[in-house]
């Protein structure tokens, strides 16, 4: 869900916040606006999480073609060397 784009300058700073966009801010006048600002420019920032496994990445991609050149299927290698089909399926238009 998109945010709407901020009205007021109080909705200015939420919005930074929010989406961590934090260009453009307008200048703090009353001490609610100071907090909020300080927020957007500093958003508070949780413990790091544990390290997770490592990823496993494609390392190749072959695919098979019929004898009109049509690719059919194919397989994919991962980095980890275990393998995956790829299902080739087309419509009728």
């Amino acid at each position: 869900m998109a945010l709407p784009k901020p009205l007021r300058k109080i909705e200015v700073y939420l919005y930074a916040l929010a989406t961590g966009e934090k260009g453009g801010l307008p200048k703090a006048r009353t001490r609610v606006e100071s907090y909020l600002k300080y927020l957007a420019e500093n958003p508070p920032q949780g413990p790091a999480g544990p390290k997770g496994d490592a990823g496993k990445g494609v390392k190749s991609i072959t695919l098979t073609t019929n004898e009109t050149g049509a690719v059919t299927g194919g397989t994919v290698t991962y980095t980890d060397d275990s393998t995956s089909p790829i299902t080739v399926t087309s419509s009728q238009g």
